[in-house]
């Protein structure tokens, strides 16, 4: 750090962003300083500006294109750019404050290492040569290796690795490490990977599509804040007279945009859509037709085992198939058998005339229902009164919305991350896509859900993940359980020994539930690295911090995330301070460890990245990219997840009734072998969350849930140091109720103390009419070093479903008064 008498420092966090904001500025322009550079002034250009072309990855799921000024070699101003499809041009403040993230007193600017003989979190660094900070963190590694394997070794990735993901598989593979998964959202996409598998839009249509719809639902969704980008087809399918319907909890900006506005009782939205499924059935408002070809409705299932009946239970050998692209090995054709009503005997569904939909049959001695029976059967017990009393619904308007889904077609569903982070958020994903089968709103034009990202792997290559295949691969541990396995050392029947962790794109202290559990392990490991931008929570707890470049700072191709295209960023200006691109990052890592790195040049690597199995179709090569600045790669609009009735799933059919329940629903390999009722899992189910429950015995003591919303003016932590965006959210702040509020003596403004038997933290209170009574919440974003004391992810607990795992951030009980501190 410019101005240091010695390589030791007592350097506070606080101490280090003063200084470094010191430094920034200084490295801007020494008249004008840091904020010269990060202004819209179009009334005194320079003949020195230049235009340049990229992507906002600040991972909110919006990809927006943007348009950056450069003038006299610093980023000066961020602007929408322009899209190949004009619908697609958006930006908002996260995005137009790039040019103040680029140079934020926030970032990382050299190799930093933790005195040694101080502890982690103490805030007390030297600075440290890359050739220093490879040799050490390599030589580590190389020792744990020794004394166990090189498996010991995890790498921990996060949510904004949009560009260096697919490096980092190869760099993970090659030094020899084992794996995470993240588990912030993960019991959604687990059991929609199960219900109807992952295509273009990972689980759901083009969300241009919405526009189509008659009716369009806004489930636990705050798109406004959350997916500014995929919030506009709801305005338009409006505008086309759809019925805009919100179902949520609390009243916000998307709630304020609905036509109709059920606010719901949190963690009751799988009670709720039980009670819908019962009210069609019962209504016959099924879509009989859609059972039949498209979902696996009437497949007969053995009462013995809960197994789909093969032709092999016949006696006819099953076939080898095509190769399975994700493990590589022959698939396996044994016909899962229907009852044909006309034949009167069990048939494959290939071979039947008139499929039964419903009905119990002996086959071969062998009693089966119908998949769809069990389903019928499954939801007796929830008749939409039951329903609306346990999920605090009025009857009415839950009457009106099952007519408006099961008879006002289409409906597209934008579904939220809310409902997911309760104990049994993944069956509120698992009823949903069954309250969808059941009335045929799926995979048809404005019907199913809406998707979330743009992950089509054909349109641009994987270079790092071909190549990583050819290496060993350790085990797999999702990121909840990381503690778990730590303690346990296993995961599952499979040996587990953590002993060192390496950050990339993941500010895992900011962002995990059960933050006070992670701390615990923290302590005790042999190493940690974080590779970051800015100076994050995670880098305060880390031995060794590496400075990434920031995302204007290098050549990248990426796909459009929200928008059906491939973007190019371009480089412009050199990597700031003494950072490096993941990619010459990687290098140094990996070769340190002995191994080979496949490519000579980020352009090299670049290259090979955007050569994808339909690049030749689209026109993609990194030449291209570069004239073109954004090329157009799928059918605007036009990506029906399920189309035609087959989805990406092992059956071809929507699984709303899943077979396998042996283990937990998440990846391979990562299932901990716990016990749970495992025939809760064929069907969708509804329990009542683990905690923010008023049956549990703390609810007298603690009678607030506490939970989250998205924060408009961060994505997750990221933009935490921009100024602009401070002025406009300066400090964490907790939502409550007016009710609640008056109850405890606050007032907006006040500050006050959100408490548990786990923890504390401080905040300013804001009182808020669109809170549901009984409610607390918090704008999420914020890490602990910008509370007055301690964080909000203290109070939360690590415990998981055995079932799913996933966060449950919003499944905490507190208690809040004013704190006079």
């Amino acid at each position: 750090m410019t101005g240091l008498k010695d390589s030791k420092s007592t350097l506070t966090r606080r101490g280090f962003l003063k200084a470094s904001g010191a430094v920034a500025g200084a490295a801007a322009l020494a008249g004008g300083g840091l904020a010269a550079y990060a202004i819209a002034d179009d009334t005194a250009k320079s003949t020195g500006d230049e235009y340049f072309t990229g992507q906002c990855r600040g991972n909110c799921s919006g990809g927006c294109k943007l348009k950056i000024k450069k003038r006299d070699g610093h980023v000066v101003q961020v602007e929408m750019g322009e899209q190949p499809i004009p619908e697609y041009n958006r930006i908002c403040t996260k995005g137009l404050s790039w040019p103040q993230r680029t140079y934020s007193a926030a970032r990382v600017q050299y190799p930093m290492k933790r005195v040694e003989g101080t502890e982690r979190g103490a805030g007390e660094w030297e600075r440290i040569s890359w050739d220093d900070a490879i040799r050490e963190i390599t030589d580590k590694w190389k020792q744990i290796a020794a004394e166990g394997s090189s498996f010991d070794n995890f790498f921990c990735a996060g949510t904004s690795t949009s560009t260096c993901s697919d490096l980092y598989a190869y760099v993970q593979a090659a030094v020899g490490a084992s794996g995470t998964a993240v588990c912030y959202d993960g019991a959604l996409l687990a059991m929609n990977f199960r219900n109807i598998g992952f295509g273009q839009y990972i689980y759901g249509n083009d969300p241009k599509n919405g526009q189509r719809a008659r009716t369009y639902v806004m489930w636990a969704a705050n798109s406004a804040r959350s997916f500014p980008h995929e919030f506009h087809w709801a305005f338009d399918a409006q505008d086309n007279g759809a019925t805009l319907i919100a179902v949520d909890p609390n009243y916000g900006i998307s709630q304020s945009k609905a036509d109709v506005y059920i606010p719901i009782k949190p963690g009751t939205d799988a009670a709720l859509l039980l009670g819908l499924i019962n009210e069609v059935i019962k209504n016959d408002w099924i879509d009989r037709e859609y059972l039949l070809s498209a979902t696996v409705a009437p497949y007969l299932v053995k009462k013995e085992n809960g197994k789909f009946m093969r032709m092999s239970d016949l006696g006819v050998a099953p076939a080898e198939g095509p190769i399975d692209m994700m493990t590589g090995m022959p698939t396996v054709i044994d016909p899962i058998l229907v009852w044909d009503e006309q034949l009167g005997k069990a048939v494959s569904l290939e071979e039947s005339v008139s499929p039964a939909l419903e009905g119990s049959y002996v086959v071969e001695g062998v009693e089966t229902d119908t998949a769809y029976s069990l389903l019928v059967q499954d939801v007796e017990e929830w008749p939409l009164e039951k329903a609306v009393e346990v999920s605090d619904v009025d009857l009415g308007q839950a009457q009106d919305l099952v007519r408006r889904i099961a008879c006002e077609k289409p409906v597209t569903v934008m579904p939220g991350l809310g409902c997911d982070h309760y104990n049994g958020g993944h069956r509120v994903t698992h009823a949903l896509n069954t309250l969808l089968a059941v009335t045929g709103n799926m995979g048809k034009p404005g019907a199913g859900l809406s998707g979330c990202c743009n992950q089509s792997t054909t349109a641009l290559g994987s270079p790092g993940m071909v190549a990583a295949a050819a290496f060993p691969s350790g085990p797999v541990v999702g990121t909840i359980k990381l503690t778990t396995a730590f303690k346990n050392k296993r995961i599952g029947d499979v040996p587990v020994n953590i002993r060192s962790l390496f950050f990339y794109g993941h500010n895992a202290l900011a962002n995990m539930a059960g933050r006070l559990d992670t701390l615990e392990m923290f302590k005790q490991l042999d190493l940690i690295v974080t590779v970051d931008i800015d100076f994050t929570e995670t880098c305060q707890w880390s031995d060794y911090v590496l400075p990434a470049a920031g995302q204007f700072e290098y050549e990248a191709v990426m796909l459009g995330i929200m928008t059906p295209t491939v973007l190019h960023q371009d480089k412009v200006i050199d990597p700031l301070f003494d950072s490096k691109t993941d990619f010459e990052i990687g290098r140094l890592l990996v070769e340190a460890m002995g191994a080979d790195f496949p490519w000579a040049s980020e352009e090299e690597y670049w290259r090979a990245r955007a050569i994808g199995p339909d690049s030749e179709k689209y026109g993609i090569t990194l030449d291209t990219l570069r004239e073109k600045e954004a090329i157009v790669c799928f059918d605007d609009g036009e990506y029906l997840h399920g189309g035609g009735g087959v989805f990406p799933t092992p059956t071809g059919k929507l699984e709303f009734y899943l077979e396998n329940v042996d283990r937990s629903i998440m990846w391979e390999g990562m299932d901990d072998g716990e016990e749970f009722d495992k025939s809760y899992e064929h069907l969708p189910h509804w329990e009542p969350p683990h905690e923010a429950w008023e049956e549990n015995p703390l609810f007298e003591k603690y009678p607030l849930i506490l939970g989250s919303i998205r924060n408009r003016h961060r994505t997750h932590t990221a933009f935490f140091g921009c100024d602009w965006l401070l002025e406009l959210a300066p400090e964490p702040t907790l939502r409550m109720n007016p009710i609640d509020a008056e109850a405890r003596g606050i007032e907006s403004g006040d500050y006050v103390r959100a408490f548990n038997d786990r923890a504390e933290v401080v905040l300013r209170a804001e009182v808020n009419n669109g809170i549901r009574p009984g409610m607390a919440i918090y704008p999420k974003g914020w890490q602990e070093f910008e509370h007055i004391k301690g964080c909000p992810a203290n109070l939360a607990s690590s415990y998981t479903s055995p079932a799913a795992y996933n966060n449950y951030n919003c499944d905490v009980l507190c208690e809040v008064e004013k704190w006079e501190g």
